[in-house]
């Protein structure tokens, strides 16, 4: 089925209105002739049938989403499906490919009910409650079949070397010769070309009798003819999905038909004096990768078939052509789609589609094919994205399979109705052979190592797609079968600086024109977060990471340098800490806002990536809240995008519950420390830092409003080691404003002393963010933690246990606040009980001395000690570098011992579970404390320290080894006992 169809419903005043009970009923007024007569269709649809009789609207598309439709709801007054928009329609979204949607038009609103394609309807409800549509939409159970079933993957079998056995690295044809003597290998191959070959003989039997220049003469004057021109074209890269379409092709188009091998390149960039390579040198500006390889793979085909008439089709798009073509033609049929990939894969397949260029002898020639083979979907079954390569490497063959086992649902959800408008454009239809239910029944079927074998033992990009490789191979297409993968990328808006190696990955965008910059590689967005994903790493977004890492590469370098050189001073040499002080005494930290005068309290430990919590700190009576990218946070790429995303909603105010951001405590953002890297993000092959991936991407998207509703923008910048670092991050601050257009200073942060090193270089940290600062904050825990991880081989240094630990202060200084760290007590089970009061009372008193000591703001995680907290406000006290070094005395005892091995053992299991901090014993425990307890235990180990209470007893690794088994063993008992989680 296919077509431009549109079906609008306004809502009737007089409408007959039924019970919202009326949804209840569709699985009997689903009609069963339908449900039949969908079940047996095979290939792409999108559905729209309204059945009279019931007055019920039935709609949806194929399992896999290969044809288009789009739905737009205004609640109670419209309701629109159509398989083609613009950008003028505001609010209309891609249907779905989860299912089949009733409608019933008797009822005055539009609720619908849904009949997921899968059995297990999980995914459906998730992708259907992310919509956001104003309407109900209730889940039934699933009626219909979709093919897309999973096997398991029982076991792992110990002899999969026989794939690297008879390897040649330096010969691979002759390796694949040799893996195609194994029988099992070959059947395999056999038993898909018999599958492909039907795909694609189905697709091209039931093309069109004439072509689009035929048919028009036919439509005109009525006269019979016989048409011999192409009637096929394939968007041909010349890799080797598309090779081997082609290959398969030839046997079923007529011998007096041609076959269009339509090839897109478009113009390279402009060189560093602004001049256009030059193609008089021999080299042209459209000859692009995908031009190169498409040339090669075209003449292999003219070697193998030659009597076939192949038409290579070269389409050229100037930049001007395609800026222009962009903007007014393909923005709208993409839309409601437009990210940068979307952008970039609609340019291409566009251009594709209008099937104009030139062929080889340089004449001009218009396609007038009216069917378009495309390959898609061959990475996504056959293994061929850099993703999978790094699962098998990082997770192994299960999770590899897991991966491969998701691609056919993420698939549904990306971009196949996009390329379906984009194609009809031109008056073409797309087929996809690759994703022909049979050929996907098949390779589901193959466990992920007879697919793909993307080992480090195999020769570059041999083994990704090695079941579609060793296809190729049998065919005879030696060469393509060949090429390596890095030849075979779909080159888009390319300029050389532009490339798509993976449809769920974006890579540079064409702005960036930085010669150090060779690719940008992006990970898929997590399951269940594309829109997010999509919101977020816009093309301007990556842009913006991109362009700040190139500005300060050497200053980032240096500081991981720097803090090595350090570490191996401190390990042999004496503590020789000195205070430093700035050259000038003339100087003040810049004043504050009003609103940012007061910071007694902000709530700390507030991962954004736990909706509940930041919920409730957004509605607190606090001064801030510290958004925690950090220590209380695990950083998954899923909490990564979806906290990033929370921040963005609360900052423009898209939680209808929760109050305005300038009636909300301040956001006080707290990127990750340095020492952590953002994996999923990388330049020329390298992880960005994370700090840096995270503060781009909240000063982006929501620096302005901050600072326009007065919020700053204000950060918390963690772990810093040195004045150097802190005048890193002013530079850093300085440019974001400059590239976002933010007043200068507007931008503030409050710096966590938290290590030993920086402490001595306070003021000097104040000077060089004299212009952004918002103060010091002192937490204790890492920077006991810090005293052990710097002065880790000097006994006198030896901790005591971390409970014991005196608050660490630090003193004001040119103008600014000092701020406490955390009170890291949770009492709210306790409420009311002798227990709770007793606990509160040592709270207050502790965080009295040092309000009387001149603190002037503490961190609390417990929501319920607000109220008590905030009236302890006095005066200040110096504080010198021996109390700085000065550590409480007391020592080390066996209950000590105990908490710290089973803070450390419930971190991890904690962390596997996507927590970044747990409550344990009262207390919040995240990533700074539980390091404090291995930190010590270490010590304790390292220098025999002595236990309390015991003669001559010391701390061995096989005490710890002893009481860690004694502990975990309990903690699993306790597990079992709820049923398999650890209650904290």
């Amino acid at each position: 089925m296919c077509g431009i169809f549109c079906y609008i419903y306004h809502k009737k005043e007089n409408n007959d209105k039924r019970g919202p009970d009326k949804l209840s009923s569709y699985s009997q007024t689903f009609n069963e002739q339908l449900v039949e007569t969908i079940n047996l269709i095979e290939g792409p649809f999108s559905l729209i049938y309204y059945q009279k009789s019931t007055n019920l609207l039935y709609f949806g598309r194929d399992f896999i989403g290969r044809h288009s439709l789009l739905i737009k709801v205004e609640k109670n007054e419209s309701f629109m499906l159509t398989s083609t928009a613009n950008k003028s329609i505001e609010n209309i979204i891609e249907l779905p490919a989860c299912g089949i949607f009733v409608m019933d038009c008797n009822n005055s609103n539009f609720d619908l009910a849904c009949y997921p394609w899968h059995a297990s309807h999980q995914r459906c409800q998730t992708i259907l409650n992310d919509l956001n549509l104003p309407i109900n939409i209730t889940v039934k159970e699933s009626i219909l079949s979709s093919k897309l079933t999973d096997n398991n993957l029982e076991t792992i079998p110990d002899n999969l070397s026989y794939f690297e056995a008879d390897l040649d690295t330096k010969d691979v044809k002759k390796s694949m010769s040799e893996l195609l003597k194994n029988s099992e290998i070959n059947e395999r191959v056999e038993s898909l070309w018999k599958l492909l070959k039907k795909s694609i003989e189905v697709r091209i039997k039931l093309k069109p009798e004439y072509c689009k220049n035929c048919i028009k003469l036919i439509l005109a004057d009525e006269i019979n003819l016989k048409c011999n021109h192409s009637k096929i074209g394939i968007l041909f890269s010349g890799g080797l999905d598309s090779t081997i379409l082609a290959a398969i092709a030839n046997e079923f188009v007529p011998d007096t038909e041609s076959i269009d091998l339509i090839n897109v390149a478009f113009e390279k960039k402009l060189k560093s004096n602004g001049e256009k390579i030059k193609s008089n040198c021999g080299v042209s500006i459209f000859d692009v990768p995908d031009r190169l390889t498409g040339r090669q793979a075209f003449k292999e085909l003219e070697k193998l078939y030659p009597n076939r008439n192949w038409n290579f089709i070269e389409t050229n798009v100037s930049r001007k052509e395609l800026e222009d073509c962009c903007e007014n033609i393909i923005s709208h049929l993409i839309y409601p789609l437009k990210t940068i990939l979307d952008e970039s894969l609609g340019c291409a397949v566009w251009f594709a589609s209008r099937g104009s260029g030139l062929l080889s002898n340089e004449e001009f020639y218009e396609s007038p094919c009216r069917v378009l083979l495309l390959g898609m979907g061959a990475d996504e079954l056959f293994g061929g994205y850099t993703r999978h390569r790094t699962t098998l490497r990082r997770q192994g063959w299960k999770a590899l399979w897991q991966e491969l086992n998701m691609e056919l649902f993420r698939i549904s959800e990306r971009n196949l109705g996009r390329d379906d408008r984009v194609i009809s454009n031109h008056g073409r239809q797309s087929r996809l052979p690759y994703l022909d239910e049979n050929v996907i029944q098949y390779v589901k079927s193959l466990k992920p190592w007879e697919r793909c074998y993307p080992t480090e033992k195999m020769p570059p990009g041999f083994g990704d797609k090695l079941l579609l490789r060793l296809l190729a191979f049998k065919i005879g297409l030696h060469e393509t079968a060949n090429k390596t993968m890095d030849a075979q990328y779909l080159s888009l808006i390319s300029q050389a600086e532009t490339k798509i190696s993976d449809n769920n990955s974006l890579l540079t965008s064409t702005k960036i024109r930085n010669s150090k910059i060779k690719d940008v590689f992006i990970s898929a967005w997590p399951k269940g977060l594309e829109k997010e994903f999509n919101q977020l790493l816009t093309r301007e977004a990556v842009e913006f990471i991109v362009d700040l890492i190139v500005e300060f590469e050497d200053g980032i370098n240096n500081l991981y340098s720097s803090r090595f050189k350090r570490k191996l001073q401190q390990t042999s040499l004496k503590n020789t800490l000195k205070f430093l002080k700035p050259n000038t005494d003339d100087w003040k930290v810049a004043p504050v806002s009003d609103r940012l005068s007061n910071r007694r309290l902000d709530l700390g430990d507030v991962s954004p990536s736990n909706l509940e919590h930041f919920s409730a700190a957004m509605c607190a009576d606090v001064q801030g809240i510290q958004v925690d990218f950090d220590d209380g946070h695990c950083p998954t790429w899923f909490n990564q995008i979806y906290g990033l995303h929370n921040v963005y909603k609360a900052v423009h105010n898209l939680f209808p519950r929760l109050p305005d951001v300038s009636q909300a405590p301040i956001l006080m953002l707290r990127p990750r420390a340095w020492n952590m890297l953002e994996d999923n993000f990388s330049i020329n092959g390298k992880s960005i830092p994370g700090s840096l991936f995270d503060f781009a991407l909240l000063i982006f998207h929501n620096g302005k409003k901050l600072q326009q509703s007065n919020n700053g923008p204000c950060f918390y910048l963690s772990k810093l080691e040195s004045y150097q670092e802190a005048k890193l991050w002013n530079d850093i601050f300085s440019w974001s404003e400059n590239k976002l257009e933010l007043p200068y200073g507007s931008i503030k942060a409050c710096v966590l002393i938290e290590n030993i090193l920086a402490i001595f270089e306070i003021e000097n940290i104040l000077y060089e963010l004299r212009d952004h600062s918002l103060g010091l904050n002192c937490g204790i825990w890492d920077y006991a933690a810090s005293i052990i991880s710097k002065f880790s081989n000097d006994e006198s240094f030896v901790i005591p246990d971390r409970n014991k630990y005196l608050v660490i202060k630090t003193c004001h200084k040119r103008g600014t606040h000092a701020t406490g760290g955390m009170i890291a007590s949770y009492l709210q089970k306790n409420i009311g009980s002798e227990d709770y009061q007793n606990l509160l009372n040592d709270i207050l008193e502790s965080k009295l001395m040092e309000i009387q000591e001149g603190i002037d703001g503490f961190l609390i995680y417990d929501l319920s000690l607000i109220s008590a907290i905030k009236n302890l406000w006095k005066n200040l006290k110096e504080i010198t570098k021996e109390d700085l070094l000065t550590l409480p005395k007391g020592g080390v005892t066996i209950e000590g011992l105990k908490h710290n091995i089973r803070v450390s053992i419930l971190f991890i299991y904690n962390w596997l579970n996507g927590k970044g901090h747990f409550v344990h014993q009262n207390s919040v425990e995240d990533s700074a404390t539980a390091e404090i307890s291995r930190s010590q235990i270490w010590q304790w180990i390292r220098h025999s320290a002595r236990l309390e209470s015991f003669d001559d007893v010391v701390v061995t690794i096989k005490m710890v080894h002893y009481f860690a088994k004694e502990i975990l063993e309990n903690l699993l008992i306790e597990s079992e006992k709820n049923g398999g989680k650890y209650q904290n």
